[in-house]
């Protein structure tokens, strides 16, 4: 099922582009602006907090004028499926910035992500005759888990390649690093200290 995936759909993409002047520095730059507001943010603040009561938020000027890669089918398939490879990861925004970082990427990275993307769309299609995101969730989940058994080398790569590109997106986000132990502090007076017995560490 995964014959769509024609280099057509790279090279349209790669010739925007370059025709709208996007180099991969300027994606990545207004992408680490991004990522500096909200780190400098204080905590517990948000967007919605930030908003005027009763306008709805809009997104920073910077993200709003970055490209994207993938059309809309694309991104719904991303969006689901990070959510169940890394929970937390689209309240974190991670398929966004997977979708503006690929714009601006290589045409091989390009297509290792639309390939993966449409391996699960394509195996969706072939044994439930439906779209990825309009399955139940124990029809993703057994999918996912046939990938993970490495049923096929096709659904292994995917599986492998769209978990290693979801996490590394996540744990560089701010909830994912403050999963890590990260705190805005920088900062301090000592050393925090483990609280465990000695004979833990042995």
């Amino acid at each position: 099922m995964l014959e769509c995936l024609h280099e057509r759909d790279v090279e349209m993409t790669a010739k925007k582009g370059r025709k709208q002047g996007v180099e991969r520095r300027t994606v990545l730059r207004g992408l680490a602006t991004g990522f500096a507001g909200a780190v400098a943010a204080p905590h517990g603040s948000s967007r919605a907090e930030a908003a005027t009561p009763g306008v709805a938020p809009q997104a920073p000027a910077a993200e709003a004028s970055l490209p994207r890669l993938l059309n809309a089918q694309d991104h719904e398939t991303l969006v689901s499926l990070s959510e169940l490879l890394v929970p937390g990861s689209v309240a974190a925004e991670v398929p966004d910035l997977l979708d503006h970082v690929a714009a601006a990427d290589t045409v091989e990275d390009q297509r290792a992500l639309l390939t993966a993307l449409r391996a699960f769309e394509g195996e969706a299609r072939t044994t439930h005759a439906s779209r990825w995101v309009e399955l139940a969730p124990d029809e993703q989940h057994r999918i996912l888990d046939n990938a993970a058994s490495g049923s096929t080398a096709k659904m292994s790569d995917a599986l492998v390649y769209l978990r290693d590109a979801v996490a590394r997106a996540y744990f560089a986000t701010e909830p994912g690093m403050r999963q890590l132990g990260w705190t805005p502090r920088s900062a301090w007076r000592e050393l925090p200290t483990c609280d465990h017995p000695d004979d833990d560490h042995r």
